[in-house]
């Protein structure tokens, strides 16, 4: 049985989105049995199980965490003043409110959600919270939650504390999953998988080890070298640029196209190839010279969920085979926090350690300055 496992990171799950319209390209989205998340990832997983891809993309384009995290004209920011407003009305929640309430997140997931279909579905899910009323984790499957409660429990694995308050079902109190699993392998395990395709968002939260490797065939991690960005800032251009690299990576992965940080065509005498994924890869591939129409190529194909024929070549002055970094194209906005990025740590525990470090660094200023 395969299992997709997406990982938690809140702003980062974009990224997900992008692992998802690739597995969908590749015909492996149709051999998924079991769709497992925490965070962020519980919310993908539900729209994976519920095999609605474009109510997806509606989602990330749409959501506005202005509402959320209470900051004015958030839509009309840049990324830089999002999150430095994002950061300090969240701030101000944690140490008045004891954090942000999560009422427009639920709201958001029930639109988009639904259950009914969720349920019907062939694939199997579940999410990841933490019961901090009763302190034990929870592993929640679709079957063993009330009707009803799919959004709930969607709201409550996404439950970021100290920034987000616990979302409370039945008088109880979760808390984000990611305090237990980040990235709920063994979950997946459990519910029978033996191939897995692992989605690591490189986001603050414990990645446990594996408990029964022996029983898991296959696992595949799918992973960025670069920045995603703040986990609490929904940009726009970010998200966009997030569901790219989720696409790219993916396709890497399975050898549509060469590259590690960078991405690159392969050789049209490539046989692994299918014909549709080869007329996309033959348009995507301008002159060293046309990055600025690269970037303009790209953003229509995720606006057009990649929907581009051979037929375009013209269109696009496109005149030979050329090879190129798609990633190194971006426009300047992007150039300098791309640049500066070096490889994420492999240590996710030690990765996580350094984030609360920060945050409790950024309490203790807002504490002194108040």
């Amino acid at each position: 049985m395969l299992a997709l496992v997406l990982g938690g990171g809140g702003a980062k799950g974009a990224y997900e989105i992008g692992v998802w319209r690739a597995l969908i390209e590749l015909d492996i989205d149709s051999k998924i049995d079991i769709a497992v998340g925490t965070s962020i990832g519980s919310l993908n997983a539900a729209f994976v199980a519920q095999r609605d891809y474009d109510k997806a993309i509606e989602m990330w384009k749409k959501f506005d965490a202005g509402k959320l995290l209470h900051v004015d004209n958030y839509k009309a920011l840049d990324e830089k003043q999002k999150t430095i407003s994002s950061m300090q009305n969240v701030t101000k929640d944690i140490l008045y409110e004891g954090g942000v309430e999560l009422t427009e997140y639920l709201e958001t997931v029930k639109k988009y959600i639904d259950e009914n279909l969720v349920r019907k579905s062939k694939i199997r899910y579940a999410a990841v919270t933490v019961d901090i009323t009763n302190q034990k984790p929870v592993e929640k499957l679709l079957k063993d939650m009330k009707k009803g409660q799919l959004a709930e429990y969607i709201t409550a694995s996404s439950s970021l504390a100290p920034a987000l308050k616990p979302h409370e079902i039945e008088g109880v109190k979760h808390i984000d999953g990611g305090f237990f699993d980040v990235l709920p392998i063994n979950l997946a395990v459990k519910m029978g998988a033996d191939e897995v395709i692992a989605v690591d968002l490189n986001a603050t939260g414990r990645i446990r080890k594996i408990e029964q490797p022996d029983k898991i065939k296959d696992i595949k991690y799918i992973r960025s070298y670069w920045n995603l960005g703040n986990v609490l800032v929904f940009d726009e251009q970010r998200v966009h640029r997030n569901m790219m690299l989720g696409y790219l990576d993916t396709m890497k992965l399975y050898g549509a196209f060469d590259g590690n940080a960078y991405t690159f065509i392969k050789s049209s005498n490539n046989k692994g190839l299918n014909a549709s994924a080869k007329a996309k890869y033959d348009a995507l591939q301008l002159e060293k010279s046309s990055g600025r129409k690269l970037f303009a190529l790209a953003d229509k194909i995720i606006e057009r969920h990649w929907n581009i024929l051979v037929t375009e070549r013209n269109k696009y002055g496109i005149q030979k085979q050329t090879t190129y970094s798609l990633v190194q194209k971006w426009p300047p906005r992007f150039s300098r926090s791309i640049r500066r990025k070096s490889t994420p740590s492999t240590d996710s525990i030690s990765e996580s350690r350094k984030n609360l470090r920060s945050w409790k660094r950024l309490l203790s200023q807002r504490s002194k300055t108040n």
